[in-house]
């Protein structure tokens, strides 16, 4: 269950007015007069103890601002932007990182009446800071589903109804607001706003901060209203550019661990962020060091409204923020303390010719190969090594995934090569460090000097950096030597093995690559309503999660003896000479240009799109990926005793030659290689799959083919393919 931390604005004055105000402008409201400071879903387990032992002891009100008023889809809303030093540093609203502290008047729908509330409300100056009482720490709010929400009584404060029967001589109640017209209600709000501009007239200046205008704040939903708060497709945007922002707990542990690897503690800090997104690292480090320690700050932002508004918050402090594409920055003043949370945009997603513009730069100023298939991160911490003094400290929180993906040796090569690689901490699948992604996450920290082959690399696993599950401290040289670094060879318990490779008994071959799985593969029992003839059907596996058992059995037919069973289409001829021969067929194949089916990219480049990849049902079958449970491991090996092709959710395994014959011959040793496999899947097939977020394993032909079976049982030496003894015309069809 989703919950907030809120911070409620007591005050034996001005309360009653920003409530009667939220009361009249929005009837429906329960909620009190409060400022948002955290949202938290997934992160419940995390330590929140400076949330719920922050006490502010102020709150400036800075000035009326408003979201949406002049979009038509979405709501409208006018607020009071709010700002607490207290508090700055504590913010985290993922879903909406572009939102300000601020006090809700209004949500709702109408343009005319926000617009007029507006500028109401700018009509008076708010430039005013409100002492709060010295116990009135944030809240904790769980939000829960209202039933009958409109229709539920909501009580008043005795105080909100004296001022409104003051304002109105009318008793306060939902009916009378409700029968208000959108005029009285604005002329009562400012009668309530000249009441607030005479109570703080003799009250301190608010610290000088910049107004919200010209700025498009990103507005969080409303607390009246929790299913507000789920991530619509608006916000999706957000994840596309690899925006997933730091919660400020774990921001502290990574800023603190980082500042004691500095070589003194006195040092001053130039701090430097590629990234800095709303300025959560920079928000840290000011609540955790006195101010007189930070000499400078820079903040590079490639948005350029984030850019803004991020500055705004902390020009104060001292930050400068630049607005630009850091990975295209020239030159900036060197850093000796680096904090980051790089975007984490997956190749897919980079744009094709400026990929490859990174890749050229990121290889010669770095000297090191690039795989085309880098995440966006691999070039930020590449390019922020010309950004580092000598001895720096960098600290990033990256996906885990590089420690053992191809794309990934860039960073090990660098990491072991060109600095002195300190500590990686892997946080646990099972506590995510993000609300709205799911990505396995580490956190790196390193020296900017040259490394000792002395040296040891301090590993850790699980819990938090000062109290970790489990630690291991590995020799540099050891490092440098290995092709991954697999968690579970980090981590995991010595495995010994005595078999041969995979590679030495099997062809490994991905399966079916469709290019339109939902066009192209149907359940067995509507292909005929479709019009579509036998001689185009071919049986094919459904996803490993619904079969039940590890062996799949074969029906008279060649079917697999499972449920769902479905078919693939696949069919060589020319779609002209399909339609003449097959008029049955036509309809569905109309299907395939109202779906766009034939504009995706593997489908257009067939020279008959109709024709899938010719494969025959393999023997033996591994899954590409998968998270796993307690029954099952997240790869694992399927027997397949049917006729049926398999997806590329499946990696096939054809015996060689040599296997083949043995089988050909003795059928029955195929339930022995099937245990042989198993016993594998258990011990080792692990250790040789990657890692990626929330648990999800996958594995490569070329990994498969690596992986050696634990033990070489008699029978299987004379299979296996390194016998140059063995001549055969065996042949399997691979093609």
């Amino acid at each position: 269950m989703a919950t907030i931390f809120v911070l409620s604005i007591e005050h034996p004055k001005l309360t009653n007015c920003f409530d009667a105000i939220r009361k009249i402008c929005n009837p429906s409201s329960s909620s009190t007069p409060h400022v948002t400071v955290r949202y938290i879903d997934k992160l419940e387990k995390n330590d929140l103890s400076i949330y719920e032992s922050c006490s502010p002891n102020y709150i400036d009100i800075i000035g009326p601002g408003s979201f949406g008023l002049d979009d038509e889809k979405h709501k409208k809303v006018v607020f009071l932007r709010c700002a607490s030093e207290d508090l700055d540093s504590l913010e985290h609203k993922p879903d909406y990182p572009d939102s300000v502290f601020h006090i809700t008047l209004y949500d709702g729908s109408s343009r005319i009446f926000s617009s007029q509330l507006v500028e109401v409300l700018e009509k008076y100056k708010w430039d005013f800071r409100i002492t709060l009482p010295s116990n009135n720490n944030l809240k904790r709010i769980a939000l829960k589903k209202k039933k009958n929400q409109g229709r539920s009584r909501i009580e008043y404060s005795k105080k909100t109804m004296d001022l409104f029967h003051e304002m109105t001589g009318r008793e306060l109640s939902k009916e009378v607001l409700e029968s208000l017209s959108d005029d009285s209600k604005i002329s009562i709000v400012d009668s309530i706003c000249r009441r607030i501009m005479d109570i703080t007239n003799g009250y301190e200046k608010a610290k000088e901060r910049p107004s919200s205008s010209g700025i498009s704040t990103s507005f969080e939903p409303s607390i009246d209203d929790d299913a507000s708060w789920k991530k619509s497709a608006v916000l999706d945007q957000f994840n596309q550019k690899g925006l997933y922002l730091t919660p400020p707990e774990l921001a502290t542990e990574i800023a603190k661990h980082a500042l004691s690897l500095l070589a003194s503690n006195e040092d001053v800090i130039d701090f430097g962020d590629p990234a800095i997104g709303t300025g959560v690292f920079y928000s840290v480090l000011c609540r955790i060091l006195p101010q007189n320690r930070i000499n400078s700050a820079i903040g590079i932002e490639l948005d350029p409204q984030r850019a803004k508004i991020t500055e705004q918050k902390w020009a104060h402090k001292g930050l400068k923020v630049i607005s630009g594409d850091y990975l295209h920055f020239s030159s900036t003043p060197n850093r000796n303390l680096i904090l980051a949370n790089p975007p984490y945009v997956r190749y897919q997603h980079i744009n094709q010719k400026y990929g490859k513009i990174l890749r050229q730069k990121a290889t010669k100023e770095s000297g090191i190969k690039i795989n085309g298939q880098s995440g966006l991160y691999v070039y930020f911490i590449l390019a922020s090594h010309s950004w580092m003094r000598v001895g720096a400290i960098s600290a990033w929180l990256i996906p885990a995934e590089f420690m053992d993906s191809r794309y990934g040796s860039a960073l090990r090569s660098y990491f072991t090569h060109r600095v002195t690689l300190k500590r990686i901490h892997i946080y646990d699948d099972n506590s995510p460090q993000f609300e709205n992604a799911l990505v396995s996450s580490c956190s790196v920290f390193f020296e900017n000097t040259l490394p000792q082959d002395r040296d040891e690399v301090f590993f850790s696993y699980g819990g938090s950096l000062d109290q970790p599950k489990q630690i291991k401290r590995i020799k540099l040289s050891e490092l440098r030597a290995m092709e991954r670094w697999s968690f579970d060879i980090l981590f995991g318990e010595e495995v010994v093995t005595s078999g041969p490779l995979i590679s030495e008994l099997f062809e490994v071959r991905r399966g079916i690559a469709t290019g339109a799985n939902e066009y192209f593969i149907m359940d067995r029992t509507r292909a005929p309503e479709l019009g579509i003839p036998d001689i185009f059907l071919k049986p094919i596996l459904p996803k490993v999660r619904t079969l039940l058992s590890a062996v799949i059995l074969s029906e008279d037919d060649g079917f697999p003896a499972v449920s769902p069973q479905l078919v693939l289409f696949d069919c060589h001829l020319p779609e002209k000479e399909l339609r003449e021969t097959h008029p049955s067929i036509s309809g569905y194949l109309d299907m395939a240009d109202s779906l766009g089916i034939k504009d995706r990219t593997l489908i257009g480049n067939r020279k008959v799109w109709t024709q899938q990849e010719k494969r025959s049902p393999a023997p033996f079958l591994c899954t590409y990926m998968g998270r796993g449970n307690a029954e099952h491991s997240p790869v694992r090996f399927i027997k397949n005793e049917s006729s049926a092709l398999a997806s590329n959710t499946y990696l096939l395994m054809y015996p060689k030659p040599r296997l083949a014959a043995l089988l050909a011959r003795v059928p029955e040793l195929s339930i022995d290689l099937f245990e042989l496999l198993q016993a594998t899947e258990k011990i080792v097939l692990r250790i040789h799959s990657r890692k990626y977020g929330g648990g999800l394993r996958k594995i490569e032909p070329r990994e498969l083919q690596n992986v050696p079976l634990v033990y070489t049982p008699p029978w299987l030496n004379d299979a296996l393919e390194n016998r140059l003894d063995f001549r055969t015309d065996d042949t399997i069809d691979q093609n």
